[in-house]
């Protein structure tokens, strides 16, 4: 039962750092139109965020029922919390710049 918890808090935390970064993405709209590597990095970290959360909820819900290690899983689910946590405090550090 808290693994649950645990995992809902996790989901939750991993989708408010989304929303975040797209809100931040929305006040650097000027900046996107240079499409200057300052701004290409963060965007960078955010689409490898979500590619390795769509490779986990692959790996968790897909072909692999048998063979779902949960260790990997929430691996994955760090992995995809830090690459957001990076697009967030590198768009907020070029924000105060």
């Amino acid at each position: 039962m808290t693994l649950l918890y645990l995992e809902l808090l996790n989901g939750a935390l991993g989708q408010a750092l989304i929303l975040l970064v797209l809100i931040l993405i929305r006040d650097f709209k000027k900046e996107f139109s240079n499409k200057g590597t300052r701004v290409q990095i963060p965007l960078a970290f955010f689409g490898l965020s979500i590619i390795v959360f769509s490779i986990k909820e692959l790996y968790r819900y897909g072909p692999f029922d048998n063979i779902v290690d949960p260790v990997i899983s929430e691996l994955f689910e760090m992995l995809h919390l830090l690459l957001t946590l990076a697009a967030v405090f590198l768009l907020l550090g070029l924000k105060n710049r």
